[in-house]
């Protein structure tokens, strides 16, 4: 099943939400002083969520600690 599409003309990525279609997505990104987690999608009541967790490493109490 496609979940996404790309938009052609501004190079955009669109994801069309259909009913009863429950689905997640987990994003990871990291930087110079960050990692971040991001999960967002449509639960079973149809409701969007978003949450994220952010991890600054340079932060760390101890090693591995995060």
């Amino acid at each position: 099943m496609t979940r996404w599409s790309i938009k052609t003309p501004k190079k955009s990525i669109e994801w069309l939400v259909k009913q009863n279609d429950f689905h997640t997505e987990d994003l990871e990104m990291s930087g110079f002083g960050i990692s971040h987690t991001v999960k967002y999608g449509v639960d079973e009541n149809g409701t969007f969520f978003h949450v994220h967790h952010p991890a600054f490493p340079t932060l760390r109490c101890r090693p591995n600690d995060t």
